[in-house]
């Protein structure tokens, strides 16, 4: 199994455990960021936001 694979794996499952121990308890967001460049960071997004907050969803649980 790749390392891509993998870590989308164990992202999927710590969002799932984190969903079951804050059912009625509050909010969970997840953000996930596609970094690019040879040394596998993006040097290029300096202080800017990385997440659009019109996106971002509340969803009661």
């Amino acid at each position: 199994m790749g390392i891509e694979k993998r870590t989308f794996k164990v992202s999927v499952h710590m969002v799932g455990l984190l969903l079951n121990v804050s059912i009625g308890k509050g909010s969970v967001i997840f953000g996930v960021v596609l970094e690019t460049g040879a040394d596998g960071g993006n040097d290029s997004l300096g202080n800017k936001k990385t997440m659009d907050d019109s996106r971002i969803c509340d969803h009661k649980i």
